[in-house]
Order: structure tokens, then sequence, then C-alpha cells
């Protein structure tokens, strides 16, 4: 879907400078507004008390180590953070993180779905453009988020024990 889009982009496009600049403004507010559209989505998931405090412990070759999450509430309750405003107002390192290292509160399926297919489309939007936008860490995050989707698809619907954070 990229090379499809960049090619048409190649041969249809005037690549001026004002040209260039209007279409990079264009993209980018379009992409805010579809990231700020899908957090209408999310829903608000009770707060495992052992990562309240944005940080919780694993065990890694015998030491604790301490893993920062970025947890956003966006109108929910004290104690609720919303799961699609975790994975959308945060840079994609940190909603990577997120989907990699949250397992005690399960992400909903449709949010998962919601975030990759937005993801997805957005990233193969901005791949063309004459600035850099950045290729691989999208397509991490794509990644990270279709397994999350696909587990999460595993644990609520079919009723497979596995771990959310292994199929990210």
């Amino acid at each position: 879907a990229q090379t499809k889009i960049t090619k048409y982009r190649m041969r249809r496009t005037n690549f001026t400078k004002p040209w260039m600049v209007l279409e990079a403004v264009t993209i980018c507010m379009v992409n805010s507004a579809i990231m700020m559209a899908t957090i209408q989505v999310g829903s608000c998931i009770k707060l495992n008390p052992s990562i309240s405090d944005g940080s919780f412990f694993r065990e890694f070759n015998g030491v604790n180590v301490t893993d920062e999450v970025q947890l956003r509430a966006y109108f929910c309750e004290e104690g609720e953070f919303n799961d699609m405003a975790s994975l959308s107002f945060n840079t994609l390192e940190v909603a990577i993180r997120n989907l990699f290292h949250v397992r005690e509160t399960p992400y909903s399926i449709l949010t998962c779905f919601v975030y990759f297919a937005a993801l997805y489309v957005t990233s193969c939007w901005t791949y063309g453009l004459m600035i850099p936008s950045g290729l691989f860490v999208p397509s991490l995050a794509c990644g990270a988020a279709f397994g999350r989707l696909v587990a999460e698809i595993l644990v609520q619907w079919v009723g497979i024990n596995v771990n959310p954070r292994t199929y990210a």
C-alpha cells in the first residue's frame, strides 16, 4: 500500500516548495484529527494498584526492574485509565511499551483494532512525504498493536489463556 501511494504521489504531484509545505501541513492536520477521533473509542478501565504510580516492577534475571508506563486518564474517574488515550496521547515508543508491558489490565479488542487501523493508515499516508516522518517505529507500533489485538481476541473471545504481551 505504501509503495502504491508513493508512486501515485510521485506521478501526480507538483513538487514545488509551497506544495510540499502545504502537503506536509495538511497531512499533519488530518493525522492529528484521525488520532483525536480514535480517543472516542477508548473505555475507562480500573487501574491495577500495582501500577497506580505509573510504574510497575518485574523480575529480570533475578533483579527487580521498574518499567515506566504512561497511562492517561482522559475523562475517567480516579483510579481508572483510558486505554485508547494511553496509546494515542503518548509517543509511539511509550505506546509500544504500554502494549508490551501492561498485562494486568486488558486492552479492549475495539481499542486494539481502531488503534492498529488508524496507525496503519496514517503510517502508509506519511511514508512518501518530502520530510522525514519515520518508518521503523511506526511499523513496530503497528505490529505491536496487531499482535495485542490477536492476543486479546484469543483471551476474550476464544478463551485461550495466553500472555498478550508475548503477541505484542
